[in-house]
């Protein structure tokens, strides 16, 4: 039987909706955090944080986290480097006020209070400084094309190492995986609606590529994880 390949399609995430209650938001958030735990999204992410932290340790590597969220990533990110005895200094910027107090609660919870949290329209605004690290993950979907392609400008302008970008891959399989995925480990009806959406506006493999090619990042390496992830690395030369 002959498999249609699914066409991008991008309709309004509940989450992203103005006037949002902050409860239903914070559920949300809780439910995205197990998701990521269970689907370690942090894991390849890491891989190239560690390698860079320790080729120019004891300098500190700085990493900046774009549309960072509930702050799952940076958590993460800020254990592991405790555990390895890693020297980080992690930011993260979101538009959203709620999900940037969620973030610093989860951070204080987690005994890791030294990220610096805050609010920036990266679509209209310039990132405020430059990091060794710029990543974004879960963030591209959410995006026209012309706006991908200026987000991933901007992140390599200032980015000073390494442009890191983890999303969704659009396919059949992946919208069965996260449709099982949000209504098993959620009870927020705000996942459930909002992660099968998500995979539909996600972008293929190629069409990445070709994100990264508009944005000019020579040599970009895409790699495949699983369940259904992509991550894109740009390295500077």
């Amino acid at each position: 039987m002959m498999c249609f390949p699914m066409a991008r399609r991008r309709e309004p995430e509940w989450m992203d909706q103005p006037g949002l209650d902050e409860a239903e938001h914070h559920q949300a958030l809780a439910g995205l955090s197990t998701l990521h735990r269970v689907r370690s999204t942090v894991g390849p992410l890491w891989k190239v944080v560690r390698e860079v932290a320790r080729r120019q340790a004891p300098v500190p590597l700085s990493v900046l986290d774009i549309a960072c969220g509930g702050g799952d990533v940076l958590v993460q990110l800020a254990r592991r480097a405790r555990a390895s005895g890693l020297h980080l200094q992690l930011g993260g910027c979101d538009l959203r006020p709620a999900a940037l107090r969620y973030a610093r609660q989860r951070a204080e919870a987690a005994g890791v209070s030294d990220i610096d949290f805050f609010a920036i329209d990266v679509l209209q605004e310039q990132l405020p400084r430059s990091c060794d690290i710029v990543l974004c993950t879960l963030f591209l979907h959410h995006l026209d094309e012309p706006d991908a392609v200026a987000l991933l400008k901007k992140m390599a302008a200032s980015a000073r190492q390494v442009v890191l970008v983890e999303d969704l891959l659009r396919s059949r399989l992946g919208l069965g995986l996260t449709w099982i995925g949000c209504h098993l480990l959620s009870r927020s009806p705000i996942v459930r609606v909002d992660g099968p959406r998500s995979v539909r506006a996600a972008f293929t493999p190629r069409e990445v590529q070709e994100l990264a090619a508009q944005a000019e990042l020579d040599d970009a390496r895409l790699s495949r994880h699983w369940p259904q992830r992509l991550v894109l690395q740009w390295r500077r030369s």
